[in-house]
């Protein structure tokens, strides 16, 4: 921890998130991901019961969810938004996602953000994990990306969601930022 953590903590802070920006090139998350194509697919539309519960899934590790002071009713409203917003394409450019027999199993958003291809939400649900789907999904967020002519992607998660740090690693994204997110309560704890 250093001196800014310190300080701010000692304000009555709470920590709440190491915000981590991983970034890569098109071609070195492709080359990265070879092998692990996907039928990821685009979509658009309402919020489905499945999507809702994937937005959440994404959301499982933020500062809004893991903050206990933050409304649960707050958190899951935000990530809602943010899945129907995305489907609507008011801030991701593009959906993806991939399907089985019983319905969606992953979904994962594109948009740009400073020049740049920015993954918003991804998420796999719980039985379709292990299959390669978040590596796939990312290769077809990469392909549309290098398509689109950017020259570099991104992606936001934080420091404590060391499975998904781990999957950026492993899809040739390097960590290029660290970002101490703290949330400062005014009045008492509300029930």
């Amino acid at each position: 921890t250093g001196p800014d953590i310190r300080a701010a903590t000692e304000a009555g802070g709470t920590l709440v998130d190491q915000k981590t920006t991983f970034a890569a090139t098109p071609r070195n998350v492709l080359d990265a991901t070879h092998g692990y194509d996907c039928e990821a697919v685009e979509m658009a539309g309402e919020l489905t019961d499945a999507l809702r519960e994937l937005a959440l899934k994404a959301g499982e590790y933020s500062r809004f969810k893991r903050d206990p002071r933050f409304p649960r009713a707050i958190f899951e409203l935000l990530y809602e938004t943010w899945m129907a917003r995305s489907l609507s394409r008011e801030i991701a450019d593009e959906v993806f996602s991939t399907r089985d027999g019983t319905g969606v199993t992953g979904v994962i958003t594109l948009g740009a953000k400073c020049a740049r291809a920015d993954i918003g939400l991804i998420a796999v649900a719980d039985e379709a994990r292990g299959r390669g789907l978040a590596v796939g999904m990312i290769r077809r967020a990469a392909q549309s990306a290098e398509s689109r002519g950017y020259r570099e992607i991104q992606v936001v998660t934080q420091r404590d969601n060391q499975p998904a740090c781990a999957l950026y690693r492993r899809c040739g994204f390097t960590e290029e930022t660290s970002t101490a997110v703290f949330h400062f309560w005014l009045g008492p704890a509300q029930s």
